[in-house]
């Protein structure tokens, strides 16, 4: 079955403060005081955060309305840093916000990189899977853009500055790439070489100024390297950015200045305290029971989605309705039994077993109290059986190109390859080889699911692999469940969406548990030639498991389209009865090909 992803994008911007100007890093309290005694902003807030400070001011985003995708992520980071919730503060989702910025697999104006930096930064810090399509294709448009010299800028095919590509490195470790990756490497030489005889650091050339320092240290922090050990004769980033420092606390731009620079204060509080960006990173909170409920059928995946309970039974006896699954559990004197989940009847030695993140459990699962963000997996197998997970090479490629799909099983330890294990694309079989590897050809355009199953293993999670260059255009839904919403009525959005390159919304309002409303939305096919059309939905799991386009499951649209030919699609979102109250939001995104 072919599925499709979106890149949802966040951006995301964060400050940093400095110590006292001894050698040693620490903030120097009289900073702290300078920050908490001026006009409160983002950058401020997150400063505080980082040296330590609680009670954060944040009224000034009463009023906010951002100008960009910048504004809108240093807004999520400061809602952070402040231990707000990014979803859900004052009754605006922010985090929502911030995705309307996505456009064409990056963040905010394709003229920019800054705000692919401080999106993915966001992304993480509110939540965001490493793996995510939205962390992926902003790394990748980062990576596009380094220049021959190792650094980045705030825009494409400018000059190497030290505070860009500092970001980037903080940006791009958040994405998923370690100190040993050759792009990081690349990066850290640039930084090197940009590195001043006084220890300090310009922003391109010229003289060494604070911000730069600061920026310098927050990315050596988040690598894992002491600034103090970048030594130039007797002098390092640390003792350079001290000598900077007024007794008022403030923090001096240059070292000719009579006076200190907030910004660059704020900026230095962050590197001095040995913090990097983001400062802090969301947590839900713990009376949520939210858990990952993953379900693996004999032949097929069963569910996979957030899910409410308290223990691995709650979970699956709640996912149920999410997933709309049919279950039958025995009561015998072990406890409860779980024997039979759709057609899958347990029978002889193979039947339903789960495990907790990846564990197998050791008690009953009834018994299995979840901590907060556990991932359950209940599967039909051999009691022996072991799980299999699967990454790709790329997550995106043109057609006959080689991608390398490593496979994994888990023995109870540690993952090992999983040699002779069969790898599913397209409707094609590859076989692992000893390193656990299978090569195959990228199909033709079109997104596709990728999975890996083999004897005695336990299916693996399903990846997306995009082919080609066609045309993705998205939508961002969003919808608030409470018991107390206005009961909902069944009628179609008024303001029908032709999809072109920039990003929209359809808002599904407040819907009861239990409710459903359509919306719809127009497609015009502006190409010279015919079009393939097929949608995905990814985000939260109410919207992936509940969406439906003209009254068929998301996964199994799909319509052409003549040249110039225009359709309506029709958009439904059905809220199971159990859910739970809050606020929800996706991705709808609709490929489309020349056929």
């Amino acid at each position: 079955m072919k599925q499709k992803k979106m890149f949802l994008v966040i951006a995301l911007i964060t400050s940093l403060i400095i110590p006292s100007g001894l050698i040693k890093a620490e903030v120097n309290q009289a900073t702290i005081n300078y920050l908490q005694n001026a006009s409160q902003s983002a950058w401020i807030t997150q400063a505080l955060k980082a040296a330590g400070s609680n009670n954060l001011n944040l009224d000034y985003l009463a009023d906010f309305e951002p100008a960009n995708a910048n504004d809108a992520a240093k807004a999520v980071l400061a809602i952070i840093a402040g231990g707000g919730n990014p979803y859900s503060y004052h009754g605006d989702n922010y985090v929502g916000g911030l995705l309307s910025y996505a456009q064409n697999n990056q963040i905010g104006s394709t003229s920019l990189i800054n705000d692919d930096f401080w999106g993915i930064l966001a992304l993480r810090a509110a939540g965001e899977p490493v793996d995510s399509a939205i962390i992926v294709g902003s790394k990748n448009f980062i990576l596009a853009a380094q220049n021959n010299d190792g650094g980045w800028s705030w825009a494409p095919d400018s000059e190497s500055d030290t505070n860009d590509t500092a970001a980037s490195i903080m940006a791009l470790l958040e994405a998923g790439l370690n100190n040993d990756s050759q792009d990081i490497q690349q990066a850290i030489n640039y930084l090197r070489e940009a590195q001043n005889e006084d220890g300090g650091f310009p922003f391109s050339s010229g003289e060494s100024d604070s911000g730069s320092d600061a920026w310098v240290i927050a990315a050596l922090n988040k690598l894992g390297i002491s600034p103090e050990t970048w030594s130039v004769g007797n002098n390092n980033p640390i003792a350079h950015l001290g000598s900077l420092m007024l007794n008022d606390g403030s923090f001096k731009w240059l070292s000719s200045d009579n006076q200190g620079n907030l910004t660059m204060t704020a900026f230095a509080a962050v590197a001095l305290a040995g913090k990097f960006f983001p400062v802090a990173t969301y947590q839900p909170p713990a009376d949520q029971n939210l858990h990952h409920l993953r379900i693996e059928g004999a032949t097929s995946t069963i569910c996979n989605a957030q899910v409410e309970g308290q223990t691995a039974q709650q979970v699956l006896e709640n996912g149920a309705e999410i997933c709309n699954y049919t279950y039958h559990i025995q009561t015998t004197d072990w406890g409860p039994y779980l024997d039979k989940i759709n057609n899958d009847q347990a029978e002889g030695q193979n039947g339903w077993l789960y495990r907790v993140n990846w564990l197998s459990a050791q008690v009953g699962m009834a018994n299995y109290n979840l901590a907060a963000g556990d991932e359950v997996l209940f599967y039909f197998a051999y009691w022996e059986d072991q799980p299999l997970r699967l990454s790709l090479s790329a997550s995106q490629a043109n057609p006959g190109d080689n991608i390398t799909a490593t496979v994994e099983y888990f023995n109870e330890q540690s993952w090992l390859p999983a040699v002779g294990t069969l790898v599913l694309v397209a409707d094609r079989e590859y076989q692992t080889n000893n390193q656990g590897q299978a090569i195959f050809s990228a199909p033709q355009d079109g997104s596709y699911v990728v999975y890996a199953q083999g004897d005695h293993k336990v299916r693996s999670p399903k990846q997306v692999l995009i082919v080609g260059q066609g045309s993705a255009n998205g939508v961002v839904l969003n919808v608030d469940v409470a018991n107390n919403a206005p009961v909902e009525q069944e009628e179609e959005n008024a303001g029908a969406l032709v999809f072109r390159v920039n990003v929209d919304h359809l808002d599904f309002g407040s819907l009861r548990p239990g409710g459903q409303l359509n919306r719809s939305l127009t497609i015009t096919n502006q190409s010279a030639d015919n079009m393939y059309l097929e949608g995905i939905v990814s985000g939260d799991a109410l919207f992936e498991n509940n969406v439906m386009l003209d009254d068929q499951i998301w996964e199994n649209y799909n319509k052409t389209l003549a040249r110039n030919e225009a359709v309506n699609i029709g958009v439904k979102l059905i809220v199971p009865q159990n859910y739970s109250n809050g606020h929800y939001s996706a991705n709808l995104v609709l490929w489309g090909s020349a056929r």
